[in-house]
């Protein structure tokens, strides 16, 4: 490892980190029995061409289990490893041990401190899995241990990839916009408790009736958080299937962050202004009653119980992306259950039980304050979100605000074929003096080694006119210069994308025929 830290990435600076050993025995390791490795001296030129390495791309690891016996005995060879795998673009653990996958897991879970998915069909994976953080198990031929060990199961692999990408995606924006939206709500009622306190001398009374206050969490406010969680969709399947881009938004965690919980406080205290001193400052006339009368306290409190729970009801449904028949009744069934209880909670006669409220109905409803302050309050409240969505929409949309309106104003528009046709017409153009090469999300390394520079490349470099697209077999591009180091015997030689390599004595191995490609054959 020291050897490919030095060949591979001298600048990187690895060696020098403390802690990283560059001894090629380590103290503390255990001595490990060799087990002889040959390499069998047929190419593969004739399979994959000369110039099949000839393409953008980075470093890979490949490591056998001996090898990573070695690689797992110490801490420092741990660290070692650990460092030059984050600097590949990616690592093949092949021929391990259930233990050594589960320590691989651990390794990168405890020493990056990030989460890890571990996926695995059989019970050499059930370590694994069960040392990640997520495990998702596959039912196949070789039983249902790694399924019962794992957090989430599949049929088939091909199912992997709709599971992150869309339900994966869909959970979590979910959970996360639902959680913060819980804090909100509460942060609004509280807020709501909190100012009425400057007016009654902090004596920690209760603004509200309190069976109101009881039923906050309960009935007025809970359906529309729920609506969040079960029915919301950030977009729809088909283009999470066909961005698969967007699943940056889940790793760089968009939904639940402290950033997140702050502004939603925010609102939440801001909301409360609004409702509070509004409807405080209404009320607060020579009367609001046609009778002359002064007015009760649970009389004009009422209303703010009603205005609080439309601004939150309607601020939790200007936070939902799809409006579904499901999210319409979550939204409005706090708002009715409350309007019920209300009408029958304060008629009910002092000879049953005795109530603070009771005649409430003869004048809350038929104040004008109470019809005034429902939608001002709630229109102020929900102002300051409002307007951000308008912003954000019309003046900074990312990537998800543009597909939820292309989606819109183009509902039959088939995602995947129109970005197929789209990359096609937005391919580079090279001139006459330009060769065009696919681009890369990160460009290989310039190798240091010595690779022959008159290696053939067979690769055809693309002409583009006006009129049509053809390719130029005459002109190829300057070869680059990419190799590939064997672990074991030390030889470098040209990259060929991939190589074919068995042990002496190996487990032959054919491909067997599934009952569904037989049914793809005989439906020919």
């Amino acid at each position: 490892m020291v050897q490919a830290v030095e060949d591979f990435f001298p600048h990187s600076g690895i060696l020098d980190d403390e802690g990283i050993i560059t001894d090629a025995k380590s103290p503390t390791s255990e001595p490990y029995q060799l087990h002889p490795m040959r390499r069998l001296s047929i190419g593969v030129d004739s399979i994959v061409g000369e110039g099949n390495g000839d393409r953008p791309g980075g470093y890979v690891l490949v490591i056998d289990g001996t090898a990573l016996g070695y690689a797992l005995s110490d801490d420092q060879n741990k660290q070692l490893l650990l460092r030059l795998g984050t600097r590949c673009e990616g690592v093949i653990c092949c021929r391990v041990s259930p233990l050594q996958k589960a320590l691989v897991v651990k390794l990168v879970k405890d020493g990056l401190h990030v989460m890890t998915l571990a996926i695995g069909d059989g019970a050499n994976d059930v370590s694994m899995i069960q040392a990640a953080d997520v495990g998702v198990g596959i039912a196949g031929e070789e039983g249902l241990q790694a399924v019962n060990s794992s957090d989430y199961a599949i049929a088939q692999f091909r199912f992997l990839k709709r599971l992150l990408l869309v339900h994966g995606h869909w959970s979590y924006a979910r959970n996360g916009t639902m959680i913060v939206n819980f804090f909100y709500k509460n942060i609004v009622c509280v807020a709501v408790l909190w100012w009425f306190q400057i007016y009654c001398g902090w004596s920690s009374a209760y603004a509200f009736e309190y069976t109101y206050l009881l039923f906050w969490n309960s009935f007025w406010t809970l359906a529309p958080v729920l609506g969040i969680g079960l029915f919301d969709r950030i977009v729809d399947a088909d283009i999470l299937m066909a961005f698969p881009e967007l699943y940056r938004y889940g790793r760089e965690r968009t939904w639940f962050t402290m950033k997140q919980f702050f502004i939603y406080i925010l609102d939440g205290v801001i909301q409360s202004v609004s409702l509070y001193f509004i409807i405080t400052y209404t009320y607060f006339t020579t009367t609001a009653r046609s009778d002359g009368y002064g007015i009760q306290l649970y009389e004009y409190t009422t209303t703010m119980v009603f205005s609080a729970v439309l601004a939150v009801s309607f601020f939790n449904g200007l936070n939902t992306n799809v409006w579904t028949g499901w999210v319409f009744f979550a939204v409005f069934l706090g708002i009715v259950l409350l309007l019920l209880f209300t009408l029958v909670y304060n008629s009910i006669s002092p000879g049953w039980f005795v109530t603070d409220v009771y005649g409430n109905n003869h004048f809350l409803f038929k104040s004008p304050y109470f019809w005034l302050c429902q939608p001002l309050c709630v229109a102020i409240a929900l102002l300051p979100r409002y307007l951000y969505r308008a912003w954000e929409l019309g003046y900074a949309p990312g990537d998800l605000e543009l597909l939820r309106y292309i989606r819109k104003t183009q509902p039959d528009l088939d995602m995947a074929t129109a970005l197929r046709r789209d990359r096609r017409e937005g391919a580079p153009r090279s001139s006459s003096s330009s060769r065009w090469r696919p681009p890369s999300r990160t460009s290989r390394p310039a190798s240091i080694s010595s690779v022959p520079t008159g290696t053939p490349n067979a690769t055809p470099a693309v002409n583009y006119s006006e009129d049509n697209l053809s390719l130029d077999l005459r002109r190829t591009p300057e070869p680059r210069r990419v190799s590939r180091t064997d672990m074991c015997t030390g030889v470098r030689s040209i990259h060929r994308g991939f190589d074919f390599a068995t042990e002496e004595g190996g487990v032959a191995m054919r491909r067997m025929q599934s009952n569904l490609s037989e049914r793809r054959q005989s439906s020919r």
